[in-house]
């Protein structure tokens, strides 16, 4: 199962699964989107960080998105993850680890001395994989759509 770092050719199959992820997550509802935004968002993360990408049979299966970023709080360079998906058909193997282990391995060559992972609602066992790899629970983030005027 190769991973490799996502080029401008890929931004077809990041499209599909990033639309995928936003119909079966509660993102979707609450970040709605266009393939034109989520094309436009491909670009800035490979600018600013990495897309990792999973292959099965040379089809695109699975993807890590992080970006790299001074911290604001002490200004420390580190990633966070963005997107992390993975074909349902795909999942219960080793795929999600090889993406988040070339994850470490990629920040640290960056040097990127923290890498922040975020586990969606309901977490269904996600932090124990966490936890079992030597991550921490530090957060949880709480949001609300707010009414607001369409910008010009």
């Amino acid at each position: 199962m190769p991973i490799r770092h996502a080029t401008l050719a890929d931004t077809p199959a990041l499209v599909a699964m990033a639309a995928r992820f936003l119909a079966t997550s509660p993102y979707g509802a609450l970040l709605p989107t266009t393939p034109t935004q989520i094309e436009r968002l491909v670009t800035v993360v490979r600018d600013a960080g990495t897309i990792l990408l999973a292959e099965v049979d040379g089809q695109a299966v699975g993807l890590l998105a992080l970006l790299a970023a001074d911290h604001p709080l002490n200004g420390r360079p580190y990633a966070e993850e963005l997107a992390w998906w993975v074909e349902p058909e795909h999942r219960g193997g080793h795929l999600g680890a090889a993406l988040l282990a070339e994850a470490e391995s990629w920040a640290a060559a960056q040097g990127l001395g923290l890498l922040k992972m975020v586990a969606p609602e309901p977490v269904d066992g996600l932090g124990a994989f966490y936890e079992a790899r030597g991550y921490r629970p530090l957060e949880r983030a709480y949001v609300k759509a707010l009414p607001v005027e369409a910008r010009p």
